[in-house]
């Protein structure tokens, strides 16, 4: 419960702070709002999975779920 708390604090913060700038050039940077906007909602769906623990697949375990099956094969025959 804490972790989504301190996930809405910053980033209202980052809002406040970063946002207000690229909020007024939005229509001359586009790139920089869309880039600002997606990693801080990125950033916002990671603190909140991890605060409420969440198992979050990253790349190498999806490795492991393909080799740890081939390497048991291996070695058994």
């Amino acid at each position: 419960m804490w972790g989504i708390i301190i996930a809405i604090v910053i980033t209202i913060a980052i809002i406040l702070i970063d946002g207000r700038k690229i909020w007024k050039n939005r229509k001359k940077n586009k790139m920089e709002f869309s880039i600002f906007y997606l990693t801080l909602s990125a950033g916002f769906l990671l603190w909140v999975a991890y605060s409420l623990d969440y198992e979050i697949t990253t790349p190498l375990d999806g490795i492991k779920l393909v080799l740890e099956p081939l390497s048991k094969k291996l070695l058994n025959f």
